[in-house]
């Protein structure tokens, strides 16, 4: 399917709205969606605070904290942990579609942290010229 498709334009999209506007239900839909199709593994879930992640995840999707996933130490400046870049590469493996929850609450050093650990993780797995 299209979701697979490493040829197709690269698709960015931000959903915004008031507190309980129902972003977090436009996201499980979405998740769920994703299930019923077998793509759960193509999907990654991430967000700022571990709190909003207990609100979108899923059986089949746990969100992990941006921290984690992309090896940040946001206690020390949100650098880059490039012991944990390995696994930064393995979790994002299969991933096609990313979602990160809460983006309001990122500053701008964590966001480029999160930007280059991404990049150097699509490099690594050869999905970034």
């Amino acid at each position: 399917g299209a979701l697979l498709n490493d040829g197709a334009p690269q698709l960015r999209m931000l959903l915004t709205g008031e507190p309980g506007s129902g972003k977090s239900r436009v996201i499980n839909a979405f998740l769920w969606h994703a299930y019923q199709h077998g793509l759960s593994h193509h999907v990654a879930i991430s967000t700022y605070t571990w709190r909003s992640g207990l609100q979108i995840s899923t059986p089949a999707n746990r969100a992990i904290s941006t921290s984690t996933l992309f090896g940040i130490d946001s206690i020390c400046g949100d650098r880059i942990r490039s012991a944990l870049q390995v696994r930064t590469e393995q979790f994002l493996a299969d991933v096609r579609i990313l979602i990160i929850d809460e983006v309001s609450f990122i500053n701008l050093a964590h966001l480029q942290a999160i930007s280059d650990s991404a990049t150097q993780a699509m490099r690594a797995l050869g999905r970034l010229h």
